[in-house]
Parts: C-alpha cells; sequence; structure tokens
C-alpha cells in the first residue's frame, strides 16, 4: 500500500491469515452445493463458525496495522501542529507536508 509516496507493506501474519481465511471460504463454496444430510449441514455450520473466527482474528489484525500505517502517515500533519508557534520550523513542516502532497509539482 502506498500512502504520501510511501510504501507500506503488511506483516507476514496478515498474509498468512488472508490466505488462510480465502482458503476457508473456497471450502465454504464447495460445501455449500454439496449439504444434503443433516450431517452435511452441520459440517457447514462448523465450517462458518470457523470462518468466522478466522474472520474476527484478521479484522482486529487488519485493522490494527492499517491503524499504525495512518498514524504514521499523519506525522507530517503533528509536524505541522506540534510547531505552530514557532514561524521557521511551522513554514519548514508546511513546505515538506506540501512536497508529500504535491507529488506533481504543480502549486497549490
Amino acid at each position: 500500500m502506498w500512502v504520501n509516496g510511501e510504501k507500506y507493506v503488511f506483516s507476514e501474519c496478515i498474509v498468512e491469515d488472508g490466505v488462510e481465511l480465502y482458503q476457508k471460504l473456497q471450502q465454504i463454496n464447495v460445501t455449500i452445493p454439496e449439504a444434503k444430510s443433516i450431517s452435511d449441514l452441520y459440517a457447514l455450520k462448523a465450517l462458518i463458525e470457523s470462518f468466522d473466527r478466522l474472520w474476527c482474528k484478521y479484522e482486529s489484525a487488519y485493522v490494527g496495522e492499517l491503524m499504525v500505517i495512518e498514524r504514521d502517515a499523519r506525522r507530517y500533519l503533528y509536524d505541522l501542529c506540534d510547531n505552530k508557534d514557532e514561524p521557521e520550523l511551522f513554514f519548514a513542516a508546511l513546505g515538506h507536508l506540501n512536497s508529500v502532497a504535491n507529488t506533481q509539482g504543480q502549486g497549490r
């Protein structure tokens, strides 16, 4: 994922959890049309519950990493706010923020 011109890579844990989640969904997709008996439906129920647990685990980790990325991406704004009472540092931070936001080199 690219934010402010910087590439962020999700952890291996997120990628592995995503793959596991996808595989579980594929398993559900195969099982649904084949479910004919009560025991098949119980097996499908167990698969769906397992998928739900995996989804919660994945979503929690994924959103957590997104929050870290967001906090890091906002550091330019935090620098700007932290230096609002010192004009020289404020304008330096503003220039840096503009350089990140203005990747095309055109004025605002």
